[in-house]
């Protein structure tokens, strides 16, 4: 999950590994790309309004990763 909003990433992480869901949480874009570059995830939730990239530069960044989408 890639959301800035300290409070809603905890609820929301909370709330998915309680669902037997593993979940890691990036505060920016970067970290975010960071992570989908190094771990193999089934999905992403971002927020629209996340900082250090835009969330329109990650998704564009996220769509020239071949790997995040052809398995």
């Amino acid at each position: 999950m890639v959301e800035d909003d300290v409070l809603l990433s905890a609820a929301l992480a909370e709330l998915l590994s309680a669902n037997r869901y593993t979940i890691d949480v990036a505060s920016n874009g970067q970290t975010g790309l960071d992570l989908a570059i190094s771990v193999e995830y089934d999905l992403i939730l971002m927020d629209w309004l996340i900082p250090k990239p835009n969330f329109l530069l990650l998704l564009g960044a996220f769509l020239s990763l071949p790997a995040l989408y052809t398995n």
